[in-house]
């Protein structure tokens, strides 16, 4: 994630890596949070389950969806 695009071409700043550090453990205590969840929920027709969920933060609209997966 630190490495230079290019020879030469400087990375991201120091500031970008921690950001997007704290955005992936924040996915990550969501996912944890709400697996137990997702793992209750049926399966329909051999689709994996998935949550949908969206609202309106500050006027910015977020949107997650988490789809159940195979574990592999």
């Amino acid at each position: 994630m630190t490495k230079a695009k290019l020879p030469g071409m400087p990375g991201p700043p120091e500031s970008a890596i921690d950001r997007r550090r704290a955005i992936e453990d924040a996915i990550a205590q969501l996912h944890g949070a709400l697996l137990p969840l997702l793992e209750g929920l049926p399966v329909a027709n051999g689709s994996m389950p998935s949550i949908h969920y969206t609202a309106k933060i500050k006027g910015d609209v977020l949107s997650i969806v988490l789809r159940g997966g195979t574990g592999e």
